[in-house]
């Protein structure tokens, strides 16, 4: 037996709607080479932090969220753009970021 038991054989069928145009998927090319950025899901729950000094934003899971924020600081007051301190996930530095929660 070979390990190519799924792939069905070619017929001259298969090839001539291939090749006819039949098949051709729109919407696979312009995704696959798109500049646009992917959007990151946000369910609910999830946490979205803003790094202020390497301007990535990363959405994690609650629980990933409480191992993020462990140890943070937070001046909600005094700093009005990016309040808490903490460890940013994308760049791995402490830095001054912004925290909001998907409800």
């Amino acid at each position: 037996m070979s390990g190519l038991d799924r792939v069905r054989p070619r017929t001259p069928e298969a090839t001539a709607t291939a090749a006819s145009g039949e098949l051709r998927d729109q919407d696979g090319k312009r995704a696959l080479f798109s500049l646009t950025p992917e959007t990151k899901s946000t369910a609910f729950g999830s946490v979205t932090i803003d790094c202020g000094s390497c301007g990535e934003q990363s959405v994690l899971a609650p629980l990933q969220a409480l191992r993020a924020t462990l140890p943070s600081l937070h001046l909600i007051f005094l700093r009005r753009d990016h309040p808490s301190y903490l460890r940013c996930p994308a760049c791995n530095k402490f830095s001054w970021t912004r925290l909001s929660v998907q409800l």
